[in-house]
């Protein structure tokens, strides 16, 4: 399963409504339509609909295979399994369950924490697609059964397992056995 590696776009969206806004401004203008001013000062509320999704730019993907996660940016990566000491990975509560495309939305930020016996730490921040959304599951599933040391989180610190938060006492215990890890 490939997970695009994204990076934030730093202009993307100012220039989206400054274009949008030059555009009406101009109609407005060679329309001579007083009501085209209005509508200018109104467009900048469109930056409400836009999810922070759309501010991310690819720069490669991540792909999860049996023995190794392979990650393509500028150069290819290799990570064995076996020297990945800890995965850690940070979820936003509120766009994690999305299952529906509301509004513009097409997936959700995930940073990604990778510690290997070789380099201290790598940094990525991954969009995972709501059509991606089960596969993502079953390839962490895979992970856990293989006994790396996930450790899922929310923004706030909160506990994760496989994209679920506010477990309950008994499944937190179901999982420990399930899998034989300690939280």
């Amino acid at each position: 399963m490939k997970i695009d590696i994204v990076k934030n776009r730093k202009t993307f969206f100012i220039r989206v409504v400054a274009l949008i806004t030059l555009g009406i401004g101009c109609f407005a203008y060679f329309a001579s339509i007083n009501l085209g001013f209005l509508i200018i000062g109104l467009i900048q509320f469109i930056s409400l609909f836009v999810p922070s999704n759309y501010l991310y730019q690819k720069i490669g993907s991540l792909e999860f295979k049996e023995n190794e996660i392979v990650i393509s940016t500028n150069s290819d990566k290799v990570i064995p399994l076996i020297d990945i000491i800890s995965l850690r990975l940070f979820y936003n509560d509120q766009k994690v369950n999305v299952t529906s495309k509301r509004w513009f939305g097409i997936g959700f930020i995930i940073k990604m924490l990778i510690e290997t016996k070789e380099d201290s730490l790598q940094e990525y921040k991954l969009l995972v697609k709501i059509s991606e959304r089960d596969n993502y599951i079953k390839a962490l599933e895979k992970l856990y059964s293989k006994q790396i040391n996930i450790r899922e989180r929310n923004e706030l610190g909160a506990k994760y397992f496989l994209l679920k938060g506010n477990l309950s006492y008994k499944e937190i215990q179901e999982i420990k056995s399930k899998y034989n890890i300690s939280w």
